[in-house]
């Protein structure tokens, strides 16, 4: 029991730590950057983002590959209305200018605006790293800059690969980042986040493990503790709650695990699949706590704050998020069309449009894996753990069914962790020395016929 208290204090003061840290740090940027030093750049932008809408109506049919202009024109909206005379009130509001219609970044530099609209619902956290950039360079050069930043880490990432001699993961992660369209993620605010913390913490992620592997080694200990990991999962789930609009919020957690254990099997580290499943599910109930929490701290603040019942706002909200005020006949169709969409956005999918197509390649896919398949009952429990994972995103679609099927076009991302999954599960099941004796075997008849 002792025990229990003891780790529950340890994840609330962490909870406490953080909440504190970035909160602060983002009163200072409002406090200590007004309207005046960012009004250039955001003016600025304003072209760059009526740009990028024009290209979206010209080309509808690849809406996935475009700018999500519209969460940057808010999230620029947001930055520009912050009330540096109400700092504290402005940061939990967190207003936007809203013209007859729509967001209008435009009509809020024009009328100087603080905003008539708010947002209360998420924290908004980006603006901390946004705003100061914004004295410097406007929102074209900013994409940039994420672009440099997110080539950098991916370089890291596969470096780690390459020197694990994990093969799989550097051809699953390319796969799987081309398939989801990644190119277009560095060049909108709204994607680039999730990405970010999606490659920093599967980099940290692998440090930690080979450093708790080699200290285990240097002392012959067999267990493994995973506390670190533990704690970064949480941190994670704090942080991707801060940063993100709920667009792809999963990979932040199951891209770094499918990774560990990607690499753990590599150098046959893996546990009996009863007790990896044990700590998988610690580390994503981990995340699911700090993210869950990190939310509730911004309703419990703005309600102190605003002295409002922030709860209320949100549930509203979410509900619409989940089932989009739909009645019972309708939400199966709901659900289908989200699952469908996010799916078939994915590359090439997005090309194929007869349904006649889809059945012969998928089953002719099956029938080779099955043909290639190993029969140790292990290596499937193996498999089992990677394809589990694999289907999480599937399960967020259909608990935000309404969102899943109205924001397709960046949620359908989320699926770059399957993809991972899937391919290393394939890499698992397959029999290597089956598939060499049939290319050698094939190889064989060419010469005969040649």
């Amino acid at each position: 029991m002792k025990k229990i208290v003891k780790e529950i204090l340890k994840y609330a003061s962490i909870l406490a730590i953080m909440v504190t840290i970035l909160s602060t740090v983002m009163l200072l940027t409002i406090i200590t950057i007004p309207r005046e030093k960012i009004g250039e750049n955001i003016k600025e932008s304003i072209p760059t983002l009526k740009s990028a809408m024009e290209v979206k109506r010209i080309k509808p049919e690849r809406y996935d590959t475009y700018l999500h202009v519209y969460a940057d024109e808010i999230l620029l909206n947001i930055i520009y209305c912050m009330d540096t005379k109400t700092p504290l009130k402005s940061m939990m509001e967190a207003k936007y200018y809203k013209g007859e219609i729509n967001p209008s970044l435009e009509g809020a530099v024009e009328n100087q605006s603080n905003g008539n609209t708010e947002y209360i619902r998420y924290w908004h956290g980006s603006m901390t790293i946004i705003r100061p950039l914004l004295i410097f360079f406007n929102i074209e050069q900013i994409y940039y800059i994420f672009a440099i930043i997110l080539a950098i880490l991916l370089i890291i990432l596969f470096a780690m690969f390459i020197k694990k001699k994990c093969y799989i993961l550097l051809v699953a992660m390319i796969i799987g980042l081309i398939m989801t369209s990644s190119i277009y993620v560095s060049f909108c605010l709204e994607y680039a986040w999730t990405y970010i913390i999606m490659f920093s913490v599967t980099i940290v992620a692998i440090y930690i493990e080979n450093k708790e592997k080699n200290e285990k080694e240097d002392k012959n200990i067999n267990t493994n503790t995973n506390q670190n990991i533990n704690i970064l999962m949480f941190i994670t789930g704090i942080i991707t709650c801060f940063f993100d609009f709920l667009s792809t919020e999963t990979i932040t957690f199951l891209v770094p695990i499918i990774c560990i254990e990607a690499i753990r099997y590599k150098e046959n580290r893996l546990k009996k699949a009863k007790e990896e499943i044990k700590q998988i599910a610690i580390w994503i109930s981990l995340w699911l706590i700090g993210y869950g929490m990190m939310w509730v701290a911004k309703w419990l603040l703005a309600s102190i704050i605003l002295h409002i019942n922030a709860l209320d706002y949100v549930v509203d909200k979410a509900m619409i998020r989940i089932n989009g005020n739909l009645n019972e006949d309708n939400i199966i169709a709901t659900i289908t069309n989200g699952l469908k969409k996010n799916f078939l956005t994915l590359y090439p999918f997005c090309q194929i449009k007869s349904p006649i197509t889809w059945a012969i390649i998928i089953i002719s896919i099956l029938i080779i894996i099955i043909a290639l398949s190993k029969r140790d009952k292990e290596e499937i429990k193996k498999i089992c753990i990677f394809l589990g994972l694999g289907a999480i995103p599937y399960i967020r679609y259909i608990v935000l069914a309404s969102h899943s099927r109205g924001h397709y076009f960046f949620t359908f991302r989320a699926q770059i962790s399957t993809i991972v999954a899937v391919i290393v599960a394939i890499y698992i099941i397959i029999d290597k020395n089956r598939l060499k004796k049939e290319i050698k075997s094939s190889k064989n008849k060419k010469d005969i016929y040649s």
